[in-house]
Formats: C-alpha cells, sequence, structure tokens
C-alpha cells in the first residue's frame, strides 16, 4: 500500500466521523436549548396561575 492510499483512506474514514460528532454536538446544544425554554415556558404558566388566583381573589370570584 502506497503512502496515498493511506492518506486517502483516513481522509475517507475522518469526513463521516467527524460530520457524526459535529451533529451530535449541535443536536445536544439544540436539545439542551429546548429543555430550557420548556421549563422556563412552565415557569409562565405557573405565573399566570398564581396572577389568575390573585385576580379571582381580588374580584371575589369563585375560583372554579
Amino acid at each position: 500500500m502506497s503512502a496515498e492510499f493511506v492518506v486517502l483512506v483516513a481522509l475517507f474514514l475522518a469526513v463521516p466521523i467527524t460530520a457524526k460528532y459535529v451533529t451530535s454536538f449541535q443536536i445536544r446544544t439544540l436539545v439542551d436549548a429546548l429543555k430550557r425554554r420548556d421549563r422556563e415556558i412552565d415557569l409562565m404558566y405557573a405565573q399566570l396561575d398564581g396572577l389568575d388566583q390573585e385576580r379571582d381573589r381580588a374580584s371575589g370570584g369563585t375560583g372554579l
């Protein structure tokens, strides 16, 4: 086997492996961002529920 063949095979192996790891890190970053935003939305819903309860108490509503 010549040196060019070995380098070519190494390049053909390196490209898909590199693409796999780059893609997996990007996916991990996106999943982390999605989870963070999901927690933010849950917090906003909790705040909205609290505001609704305050409004109902202030207006004399039953809260049902």
